[in-house]
């Protein structure tokens, strides 16, 4: 699932037949702690001899760093408004046929991309790639748009495109979704916290 204007469609691909680069492997390897060369065979720890009359250092405390939470992955059909993401991490996929999964990040952490609106198509049958196109433009570059950042999509500097059904997750997997997301990836900053209201 994936369209959008600026780039060729890039569309939900059923069956996970495509999977997106740049998703993280976690592994549960690792080595050993040391022991300190003291005990290392066997011995008592000994303090060693001050060298000289100046008091001992305290050693500092160590400081807590956070570090930023790996992606997790989902199911393209399983992404929900308010979910975030960067860009780049589906870019490889953008110049294919589609996407199945999406590497989400916490919106609390550095991103790019955040899925605002979601819209049900209704047709029958598959509208054709044109008319999905033509509908998510207006679904996600319209009101809805204006209502999530605060300002009218012609006048804002944050741009908006949109995943949508194939003609293939339409036909095997009752793909009727549009999702819409906001990104400021065309302008190279990330951001921490959500796009709603961010009114530029």
């Amino acid at each position: 699932m994936l369209s959008e204007t600026r780039r060729p469609l890039f569309g939900r691909v059923v069956l996970g037949t495509l999977a997106v680069g740049a998703t993280l492997a976690a592994t549960a390897c690792g080595s050993l702690p040391l022991l300190p060369p003291a005990l290392q065979d066997g011995g008592e720890t000994v303090a060693p001899e001050p060298t000289d009359a100046a008091a001992p250092t305290v050693p500092e405390e160590p400081t807590e760093t956070s570090e930023p939470a790996s992606p997790v992955t989902v199911d393209v059909f399983s992404l929900e408004v308010g979910d975030c993401f960067i860009e780049s991490e589906v870019e490889t996929a953008l110049f294919s046929e589609g996407v199945s999964e999406v590497p989400l990040v916490d919106c609390s952490q550095e991103h790019d991309s955040e899925f605002f609106y979601s819209h049900q198509l209704t047709d029958a049958s598959y509208p054709g790639d044109s008319a999905v196109q033509t509908e998510a433009d207006e679904v996600c570059k319209g009101e809805n748009f204006t209502d999530f950042i605060g300002v009218d999509y012609l006048d804002s500097e944050i741009y908006s495109y949109y995943l949508t059904p194939t003609q293939q997750s339409w036909d095997q997997a009752n793909d009727r979704e549009i999702i819409c997301y906001a990104t400021t990836a065309n302008i190279g900053e990330t951001v921490t916290g959500t796009l709603e209201d961010a009114n530029r």
